[in-house]
């Protein structure tokens, strides 16, 4: 998938999610009416994978995110949220593509990566007192893709691709605790499976509403899917910290 293509699959989403919306509330304050919420992410996540293909043995590679900042050539991430009572839709998409010029014995190889996941999620607030609890239900979109390309050397024009993309089914809760008028502490995990033999994500993030529009997010993610076809498979975890600008209308 090229970036053009995985950019327009994250607006498309998020359009999609609006689009099944109507007009939006007057006062974000009351509950009958619709509230959204638009919150681009930076997430710091380092890469661990173990994966054997074909012939080739079982390999792990754990990558820190500082090693893998400095091949980054576009990377887009955020969530949309939109509710209305207790029903609401939970947008998150993300986007990282990889170049790299690498040197070798057969000549300069330029490497090229892109992964991507974006999902979309029906909630219900099954719980409202001092916590709030979300039940979410939804699919994730998963896409991976690699590019080699010899550009130096007697092989020079040669390239080798590979393209892998699938649909988890997921279900999910998010706890919201409030500690103080203007901070929460707030928990978000969900499990799947699908093309994936399993996949999972935990979130925990400090929520401080600076103002009516505005809300700064602090905390922690990880996620992981393993990936199986016969003999062969890919796992993948991924952790980092994770800092969060909500905008409110």
């Amino acid at each position: 998938m090229t970036s053009k293509k995985a950019i327009g699959a994250f607006l498309i989403l998020a359009l999609a999610g609006l689009s099944a919306l109507p007009a939006r509330a007057q006062s974000a304050g009351n509950a009958d009416k619709w509230q959204f919420e638009i919150t681009p992410y930076f997430w710091t996540s380092g890469l661990k994978v173990d994966a054997k293909q074909g012939l080739v043995p079982e390999q792990e590679t754990e990558v820190s995110f500082n090693d893998i900042f400095k091949v980054v050539h576009l990377g887009l991430s955020g969530m949309f949220e939109a509710r209305k009572g207790r029903l609401g839709i939970l947008f998150d998409g993300s986007y990282v593509e990889l170049q790299k010029d690498v040197t070798t014995q057969y000549g300069d190889i330029d490497f090229g990566a892109n992964m991507g996941n974006y999902s979309l999620a029906a909630m219900f607030r099954a719980a409202e007192g001092k916590a709030l609890l979300d039940l979410l239900a939804g699919a994730r979109y998963n896409t991976m893709s690699n590019d080699l390309k010899l550009t130096t050397g007697p092989l020079a024009g040669r390239s080798v691709s590979s393209t892998d993309d699938w649909v988890d089914g997921f279900v999910g809760m998010r706890l919201i605790v409030p500690l103080a008028k203007r901070w929460a502490l707030v928990g978000y995990g969900d499990i799947g499976t699908g093309g994936a033999k399993i996949a999972w994500q935990a979130l925990g993030w400090l929520d401080w509403r600076i103002s009516k529009l505005f809300a700064l997010k602090a905390g922690y993610r990880h996620s992981y899917f393993n990936r199986e076809d016969g003999d062969n498979f890919f796992k993948q975890a991924k952790s980092g910290f994770y800092a969060a600008l909500g905008i409110n209308f």
